[in-house]
């Protein structure tokens, strides 16, 4: 599944420059669209099967004070879900409780002037009102609590620095230098902003720094970090569309699944194109035998399927078109979309047989003549068929015969 919402992220941004399937989609956006449609249905469907079958129940621990002691108590544990937005921050707050304070403690550890940072106390013991004990690499100490909540409100941050006040007694001697209350969700209310206001005046009363950190600002810390990759995968579950959006780079799995697509995108590509050139050499000895409506319709139905069409590559494609336009005006006289489509694959690539299409249509709107004087002396088995009914036309049963012949032969000796 992680695998899967990695692939569904990474081609999703397929367009951006530099992306590793930015050359090979370029230009095949029906492809795109399709592999895209097929992946977001896919990943639904697993989903909805995720979603029905009985969650597994895992230590997953919310933070209780009672009598300055930590009480833990197991609920079920979600993985994160998938990306929907790239601006969008991370649902810190379906982490385990425990799991999201040991994450903060591995931020802070990031900070500059910061020398270590450690869970303060282990299950079961008072904590006096903070989570987080950190070194400063000079003189002092900072101290950081952590809120795994999906919302945070004004009155709970009161509360949280009065959980911390409460023993101001026992830190008062110890140098605090900076209270950091981090939380799981944003803090962007007109309320909480106020309070945080109203909360760094109170600390700074105090000698105190303080601060606090929203999703938005643990997301940006640790884009920052040098250790990104590494945190991101120890506590987030699937960490692979995490480690591109935030850490900025490439994860192994998102190389690894680029790679396997760009090959298998190539694989599928050869195969289509061997296919079609197949038909098309099949669909021309068909119509040489009279099967005209059914040719016409092949290459219609050819140009008409974009996810096929964007597929191949230029010279097929304008062979194709050729052999839409002589289909065009030998079955039906459609001499002008015919013209359309000869120059259309004149713009496209500039393949020989242009000029047996451009041949038939001198055929059909000037006489045999003028398609005789285009096809020269050309020696391909309809070019040569063309000649022979050009000659007929002008009354050069002797050169119609000879080319026949000659048709023939080269027909014998090639068995």
């Amino acid at each position: 599944m992680a695998t899967l919402l990695l692939l569904l992220d990474s081609l999703s941004r397929w367009r951006e420059p530099g992306h590793p399937l930015n050359q090979l989609l370029l230009g095949r956006e029906a492809a795109a669209r399709s592999i895209l449609h097929l992946l977001v249905h896919h990943v639904v469907d697993l989903q909805m099967v995720d979603t029905e079958s009985s969650p597994n129940t895992v230590p997953n621990r919310e933070n209780h004070a009672e009598h300055g002691a930590r009480l833990f108590v197991d609920r079920p544990l979600s993985p994160l879900p998938p990306v929907i937005r790239r601006d969008n921050d991370p649902p810190f707050h379906r982490l385990d409780a425990y799991a999201f304070q040991k994450m903060c403690r591995d931020i802070f550890c990031q900070e500059k002037h910061i020398e270590s940072c450690e869970v303060y106390g282990t299950q079961g013991q008072p904590q006096f009102g903070i989570d987080l004990l950190a070194h400063r690499r000079e003189d002092g100490i900072e101290v950081g609590q952590c809120k795994c909540y999906k919302r945070f409100t004004a009155s709970q941050i009161r509360d949280a620095s009065n959980e911390f006040f409460k023993y101001w007694s026992k830190w008062r001697p110890r140098k605090v230098h900076r209270f950091v209350l981090v939380t799981a969700c944003h803090l962007d209310g007109q309320k909480e902003q106020d309070e945080i206001i109203g909360q760094k005046r109170i600390f700074s009363k105090k000698g105190i720094e303080y601060e606090a950190w929203s999703a938005s600002t643990l997301r940006r810390k640790l884009s920052e970090s040098t250790q990104c990759s590494i945190i991101v995968r120890t506590y987030f579950n699937p960490a692979e569309p995490w480690i591109t959006i935030i850490c900025n780079e490439e994860s192994f799995v998102s190389v690894s699944v680029s790679r396997t697509l760009t090959s298998r995108m190539a694989e599928y590509e050869w195969t289509i194109c061997d296919e079609v050139q197949e038909q098309l050499l099949g669909m021309r000895e068909r119509a040489a035998n009279g099967e005209k409506d059914d040719a016409l319709k092949w290459a219609d139905d050819l140009v008409a399927d974009n996810l096929k069409w964007g597929i191949l590559g230029d010279e097929l494609k304008a062979k194709v078109l050729c052999f839409l336009a002589e289909r065009r005006v030998r079955i039906g006289g459609d001499i002008q979309q015919a013209k359309k489509l000869v120059e259309k694959a004149s713009t496209i690539c500039m393949v020989e047989e242009i000029v047996l299409a451009e041949a038939w249509i001198a055929y059909s709107e000037e006489g045999p003549a003028a398609a005789q004087a285009l096809l020269d002396e050309r020696t391909d088995l309809e070019s040569m068929n063309l000649r022979a009914l050009c000659a007929l036309k002008l009354g050069e049963p002797d050169r119609c015969i000879a080319l026949l012949s000659f048709q023939e032969e080269s027909e014998n000796e090639n068995a």
